[in-house]
């Protein structure tokens, strides 16, 4: 499998210094966006209370935690919107049960401030937002780079970004992809194999202690040994403890994290997809399985002429797949291309199992809104723009050739 940690770049890159990228979390601000506006419809009461919190070099995970730690409600009732980055600082609506709104005020975590609260009628599903506003320093830049940053930026504005997902989705060394294609593939000696490899990003004397417990069948060991978030090899050596046979510690895979992976493996057959179509990825094709920005919603494209002046101001967009069993599929030489992108990544679409993944299409491009360069008083250029829900800002930041490490979850 090609790296999926290589975003695909449109053409190529401006010349410009290193950036220090995130050299504190206040160079990397993130603002979500729900869908109209605020946290819910008008509705002044409800069941559940939305909290618009600020959490400083936190994952939403860690916050959703703490909060049910300080708060003493399970973490399933806490609802986010979207997950957003560590080393920054992030505004973000999360919902709580109603019964929490008087200890709200006086909830105190490091790192974290409650900004407002409102009764609204739902909790908050993920997904349930418009986009997210970032504001993004980069320091090693000066007042000299400001043009070239502003050029580059108005052709992403003019042509669209190209939509991969970017590093965090994949894991530090990438590895979340192969995970899920052994997932996906019902391949469980290459599972328990992965679990009980060493690996090289510097793991520590414990876990790796633990995945040679796990290789050499010492499960009461690995399982000791695994801290809680290592879920997939704690549920392998749980599995290996209680005497299962592999294919059956396979078939038991927590569905959290399976799902997760399964999505890793996805989003990485989509980005070769991309990188295959990366120098005409806004123009439409025959037969292209096309998205309307404005709804997602998808059709395939039996006339080529009268698509193009759509897909020329950002309407629609042509796509990429989401391997699953619910997937359209294009036709025609759009159907070509993705299919040898597939078979390059071993999958023989559609001849690799897919039961487990439901499967979408993507847009091949994202529209890149409100998009400027400022100047900030100490002589850093400062990169402003707003993106909808399911991209990522390290793809517009690939794009100027600024490599961010991941700081997700």
């Amino acid at each position: 499998m090609e790296n999926p940690l290589e975003v695909p770049r449109l053409g190529s890159i401006p010349s410009l210094p290193p950036v220090r990228l995130r050299e504190t979390p206040e160079d990397f601000l993130v603002t979500e966006v729900p869908f109209d506006g605020r946290a819910a419809p008008d509705e002044p009461t409800g069941e559940h209370l939305h909290v618009e919190i600020q959490k400083r070099d936190l994952t939403t995970a860690a916050a959703v935690g703490l909060l049910a730690q300080v708060l003493e409600i399970p973490e399933r009732e806490v609802g986010v919107a979207g997950q957003k980055d560590r080393r920054a600082v992030t505004r973000q609506w999360i919902s709580l049960p109603a019964a929490c709104e008087d200890r709200v005020a006086t909830v105190a975590i490091h790192g974290l401030q409650i900004l407002s609260a409102e009764r609204r009628p739902r909790k908050l599903r993920l997904g349930a937002l418009a986009g997210n506003r970032f504001r993004i320093r980069l320091p090693g830049l000066g007042a000299e780079h400001v043009e070239i940053l502003r050029a580059r930026l108005g052709q992403l504005a003019e042509q669209g970004v190209p939509n991969a997902f970017g590093p965090q989705r994949f894991g530090h060394g990438g590895e979340n992809a192969v995970w899920g294609r052994a997932i996906i593939q019902s391949d469980a000696n290459a599972l328990y194999e992965l679990a009980g490899s060493p690996v090289t990003r510097g793991e520590s004397p414990r876990v790796v202690e633990a995945r040679t417990a796990l290789r050499e069948h010492r499960f009461p060991d690995a399982l000791r040994l695994f801290p809680k978030s290592f879920v997939i090899e704690r549920h392998l050596a749980h599995a290996g403890r209680m005497g299962l046979e592999r294919p059956e510690g396979l078939r038991t895979l927590p569905h959290a994290r399976r799902d997760f992976l399964i999505s890793a493996w996805q989003s990485a057959l989509f980005n070769a997809v991309l990188r295959a179509r990366i120098e005409s990825f806004g123009t439409l094709m025959l037969g292209d399985a096309a998205m309307k920005h404005e709804n997602s919603a998808c059709f395939l494209v039996e006339d080529q002429g009268a698509e193009a002046p759509r897909a020329a101001r950002m309407e629609v967009s042509p796509t990429g797949p989401l391997p699953g069993r619910k997937m359209l599929h294009p036709t025609g030489e759009a159907a070509r291309i993705e299919a040898d992108a597939l078979l390059a990544e071993g999958c023989a679409w559609p001849t690799t199992s897919v039961r487990a993944a439901e499967g979408a299409r993507r847009s091949l491009r994202m529209p890149l809104r409100e998009a400027e360069v400022e100047l900030e008083a100490d002589g850093v250029p400062c990169l402003a723009f707003f993106l909808p829900k399911g991209s990522f800002a390290t793809t517009v930041l690939a794009q100027f050739g600024i490599q961010d490490e991941v700081h997700g979850e």
